[in-house]
């Protein structure tokens, strides 16, 4: 059976650890869009972190923090390089100390199924890994990954073989 708590025992809980509230009550904000790559994303969410926490939240949720083909974050390359196109390392490391002060969790929007190689290899994907702490090989690209170029190509076919009727009628 569930247990009723007031709230000001959910604010005593709230300060006890941290004021990050972690039992349910948490405001999640998605930090980011599509485009947010292309304005020094870090430095800007930096500038408005008291903003956000004077608006309620207890989470942010951070966009894919490392190195990637995509500009977005979503075809990582190196795990272990956080530069990327929001921003670099030490730019992130910075907004997460602040949020850490407004006591705001950091969420990461970590990616690991969709990775791709840094360079391209003898079919044209960029399937190798050149130049990085990860000893994968051409074998570690995922079957639906392979670099921006291969993906490009599936679409099309796609786009193609689907342009079929649905196998059902629809009666008015």
């Amino acid at each position: 059976m569930g247990q009723v708590v007031s709230d000001a025992v959910v604010q005593e809980q709230a300060a006890g650890n941290g004021g990050i509230i972690k039992n349910g009550r948490e405001i999640l904000l998605q930090a980011f869009n599509w485009e947010s790559h292309k304005h020094n994303w870090w430095s800007n969410l930096e500038g408005r972190v008291a903003d956000i926490a004077k608006s309620g939240f207890t989470s942010v949720w951070l966009p894919p923090p490392t190195q990637s083909l995509s500009p977005e974050g979503y075809l990582p390359q190196n795990l272990y390089s956080l530069d990327s196109c929001y921003g670099s390392l030490q730019q992130l490391n910075s907004l997460i100390q602040n949020m850490n002060d407004h006591n705001i969790r950091a969420m990461a929007d970590v990616v690991i199924n969709h990775r791709v190689g840094t360079t391209k290899g003898s079919t044209g994907m960029y399937n190798r890994y050149d130049g990085i702490p990860i000893s994968w090989d051409e074998h570690a690209v995922t079957s639906c990954s392979g670099g921006k170029v291969a993906i490009l190509q599936r679409l099309r076919i796609k786009n193609t073989k689907n342009k079929k009727k649905p196998p059902y009628k629809h009666n008015d």
